[in-house]
């Protein structure tokens, strides 16, 4: 894997991230974004429920924490309060109820429009719940591949930083989805 710049883990090794559950097609997704990297994950659910929240929000913290990064806090809707003591110490910031947290509100509308072009593309009419969940991990896969605009570095993709991937040679590409 490609290694994490050492400016990058000087001046942006505490990150903030912003957390929150979205729907395409009735099919549950729970959805962050850090502050500064710009790296967006995206995991299909079974439920909003307790448990589910505090599991996969553990896995996105052992994700960061692998490359070296430390999420300091959390920014949700408050129906993430009840795990704010299960992921100590990180801290969680909710807000009030009707609020929204704007990073995440405008990753999900960006995912959602990401995948609705991709679905406009196809020539199918219906769509398997496999092939939903595959194509919003495929947008959000896309998303990552970029150098984010308001990022950290206008070279460096938030997938290369947080997993160590490398990006992808378009020019091996042979097939699009569907």
């Amino acid at each position: 894997p490609i290694q994490v710049p050492h400016f990058v883990l000087e001046n942006h090794q505490n990150l903030t991230l912003c957390e929150d559950f979205f729907y395409v097609q009735g099919i549950p997704f729970l959805h962050t974004i850090s502050r500064k990297i710009q790296f967006r994950t995206v995991t299909h659910v079974k439920n909003r429920k307790k448990e589910t929240m505090i599991q996969e929000t553990n896995k996105i913290i052992q994700l960061y924490e692998r490359r070296g990064f430390k999420i300091m806090d959390i920014h949700a809707d408050n129906e993430f309060e009840c795990i704010q003591q299960d992921i100590r110490p990180v801290d969680l910031d909710t807000v009030p109820v009707n609020e929204n947290v704007g990073e995440i509100e405008r990753s999900i509308r960006t995912t959602k429009e990401r995948t609705r072009c991709t679905i406009h593309s196809l020539p199918y009419n219906r769509y398997t719940k496999v092939v939903i969940i595959d194509l919003v991990n495929a947008s959000t896969r896309s998303l990552n591949q970029i150098p984010a605009q308001d990022g950290i570095s206008d070279r460096i993709s938030p997938l290369t930083l947080v997993t160590g991937k490398g990006n992808v040679d378009y020019n091996k590409l042979k097939l699009s989805f569907g």
